[in-house]
């Protein structure tokens, strides 16, 4: 039936992916890394333009709110995928980020019409070390955590 073959399917991905990468959860943990990024964006947004439509921040201020808010968004998402590591959290940024910045990349090219301007590149440097950053931080916390507990 239709259900057996979209389990089968599925199952048959997963066996890739834990062929091909090693592990079995690594595409979960990258989706729940993502997800995170998103929805923190979404909700700082959502709120950054509420105190705008009211004006409560002015034009200036809620521009760089908005790049701030994405700077904290990838680097919640770098620590939840450096916590949920087991080490070499700036390999983890660096792969999160190798996700992120295609997606950026191709949404940037469809609304815009623009890939590469000075500007840009530096921004999604910017987002990079947030997310390596993040991710470091996200593992030495974990570190710091078992390390407590153990003694």
């Amino acid at each position: 039936t239709t259900s057996y073959f979209y389990y089968d399917l599925c199952n048959n991905f997963l066996y890739l992916s834990y062929f091909v990468l090693g592990d079995e959860m690594f595409l979960v943990k990258y989706i729940k890394a993502i997800g995170y990024i998103f929805l923190s964006v979404f909700i700082i947004t959502f709120i950054l333009n509420t105190f705008y439509y009211f004006d409560f921040i002015g034009k200036n201020l809620f521009n760089i709110l908005e790049i701030l808010s994405i700077i904290i968004s990838m680097f919640i998402g770098g620590f939840y995928i450096g916590k949920n590591s087991n080490n070499k959290g700036y390999l983890q940024g660096l792969k999160l980020s190798g996700m992120i910045i295609p997606i950026l990349i191709i949404v940037n090219y469809l609304i815009f019409k623009n890939i590469f301007k000075l500007k840009i590149i530096v921004f999604y440097l910017i987002i990079v070390s947030s997310l390596v950053l993040g991710s470091v931080i996200g593992i030495n916390k974990k570190e710091s955590m078992l390390n407590a507990v153990t003694i």
